[in-house]
């Protein structure tokens, strides 16, 4: 991963780290083994990046801001299906 890395959360139970990077969001267990990734973003949708991750309380969903050329949104990652939506537009 060449990637720099921007944010971070780490799981309730302290066992799982989500972090971004320039390529997306990726997962990484408290012990390091090596990061597997969540997200890209969608460029042929306008999207630039995927940052700020928080992941939620049951640890089942990383809430993060998309950004888009020009705009940002709120938007929520199930860690079972791997598949992000928008949750409030204009929002970070």
């Amino acid at each position: 991963m060449s990637s720099v890395g921007f944010d971070a959360s780490s799981a309730p139970d302290g066992r799982t780290i989500v972090f971004s990077t320039d390529a997306g969001l990726w997962r990484v267990s408290a012990d390091g083994v090596t990061p597997e990734k969540l997200t890209q973003p969608r460029t042929e949708n306008g999207e630039v990046g995927h940052h700020l991750p928080h992941i939620a309380p049951d640890g089942r969903s990383v809430l993060f801001t998309l950004a888009k050329k020009g705009s940002r949104e709120l938007a929520t990652l199930s860690l079972e299906t791997r598949t992000w939506t928008t949750v409030i537009g204009n929002a970070t």
